[in-house]
């Protein structure tokens, strides 16, 4: 088993606190589990976590937030846009507390606008891959109970035929003009995000995470890598799972950093925004990595890129070092589904990488390795990979019995095959092809 329970705190103002058991007692309930001991639950305040907008307006109004090609919007700008869209939702479509909202967009300011309004209001986000047929958004819309779609010309038409109401990332509301909210009601327990599994046999899952779930990924996040204010994300990967939402989004805004948006990849321009945004990082699977690696640039300055993050499938050695020696970045790879958030281990940016590794366990988290027979295997023993934290969902939307099968005893049983070192780094031999197949 290896636990990661100690890490470099966050600085930020009002930056963790320990929850005990009853942060989770709504939650714990609903799963009918017990969470595994040996993690420690350690999170932001939720009301910090909702409230980040009107925070970062009053503590540095004018400091940069977010930005896309063409745009860009200051903290205050972007509390103000939050604050009149939250009243939009609320006084136009009675979105309120349990609400779920769903969210069809490419990689938008308006995706993360419409997060932390929903969110505002008690409501629940759910973000929908754009990538997706019209059949399974409307599935993903009828099985999450959404009751308000946002996004674009394509969205109004998928809602009009589920008999949805729209509201667009056009709409004034989303330029702002009210004051940022002083207040938010929210508990631990309360519905924030349902981010739905990819299927390779049966329909999608709806994964379902507590507010308590997301800000335990946030401060996982930012406890295990080296952050700092002026941490500058460059959103590559589409805005509609947990890592590119936490990982990508939320953790460097909790942190005090900003973000920019990237609509689409592509090889042939990356590079220029790179050098005219100055990102401190991106998140990036196996495909982008070749495709930029593999690209004819002749002069590419990397230099304000401290790492990219790969999680979404395993990358080999080979193409990794290939990556690192044209461009002088490091990749961080690390493993995590849907299921626990976002990510579960991660090779640090402090000098302990280990090629040909997932890392080890993010602070707050346990990774363990079973066998058939639910016994816990020393290291260095293939089994299945197994995950206990506060990260882990509340369950599957709608599913028990699918939850009961995921989760035993607090602890995620995710069907990928792997073993760790006696240092506790994790080796992944095989990864399931079900329908809660990994992000």
């Amino acid at each position: 088993m290896q636990t990661s329970n100690t890490a470099a705190v966050p600085t930020r103002s009002k930056a963790t606190t320990h929850a005990d058991a009853s942060t989770c007692e709504g939650w714990e309930a609903h799963a009918g589990r017990k969470v595994a001991e040996a993690a420690l639950t350690s999170a932001f305040p939720v009301a910090d976590l909702v409230g980040l907008p009107a925070d970062r307006a009053r503590s540095n109004p004018d400091g940069p937030c977010l930005s896309w090609p063409g745009g860009s919007c200051d903290n205050a700008e972007f509390a103000s846009a939050v604050a009149t869209t939250a009243h939009a939702m609320s006084a136009r479509f009675r979105v309120g507390f349990g609400s779920v909202v769903g969210v069809l967009l490419c990689n938008a300011r308006g995706v993360i606008t419409t997060m932390f309004a929903a969110w505002s209001l008690g409501a629940v986000l759910n973000p929908i891959d754009p990538a997706l047929d019209d059949d399974a958004v409307g599935f993903q819309l009828d099985d999450s109970g959404a009751v308000l779609l946002v996004g674009d010309t394509r969205a109004e038409v998928v809602a009009d035929v589920n008999s949805l109401s729209f509201l667009s990332v056009d709409d004034d509301c989303y330029r702002g003009g009210a004051e940022p909210l002083s207040a938010v009601n929210v508990r631990d327990s309360d519905g924030s995000l349902i981010v739905y599994t990819s299927a390779a046999t049966g329909p999608p899952k709806g994964c379902l995470l507590s507010h308590s779930n997301v800000s335990a990924m946030v401060w996982s996040i930012l406890s295990g890598i080296d952050f700092d204010e002026d941490t500058r994300s460059l959103l590559v990967l589409p805005l509609f799972d947990g890592h590119s939402l936490l990982a990508g989004a939320v953790s460097p805004l909790m942190f005090g950093g900003s973000v920019h948006l990237l609509p689409e990849f592509d090889p042939t321009t990356f590079w220029d925004i790179v050098e005219e945004e100055r990102p401190s990082y991106f998140s990036a699977g196996p495909a982008i990595c070749s495709a930029l690696e593999s690209s004819n640039e002749p002069t590419v300055d990397a230099t304000s890129l401290r790492f990219v993050f790969s999680g979404d499938a395993p990358m080999s050695i080979d193409a990794i070092t290939r990556f690192e020696a044209k461009f002088d970045v490091p990749i961080l790879v690390g493993y995590g589904r849907s299921e626990c958030s976002a990510a579960a281990t991660i090779n640090r940016n402090d000098g302990t990488r280990r090629l040909g590794t997932v890392g080890t366990a993010l602070p707050g988290i346990t990774v363990a390795i079973r066998n058939p027979h639910g016994q816990h295997l020393p290291a260095g023993e293939t089994g299945e990979v197994i995950i206990s934290g506060q990260t882990v969902m509340r369950g599957f939307l709608g599913r028990p019995e699918a939850t009961a099968e995921a989760i035993k005893d607090g602890w995620l049983h995710t069907g990928d095959l792997g073993f760790l070192d006696e240092d506790g780094y994790l080796t992944l031999v095989e990864c399931s092809n079900s329908a809660n197949e990994r992000r």
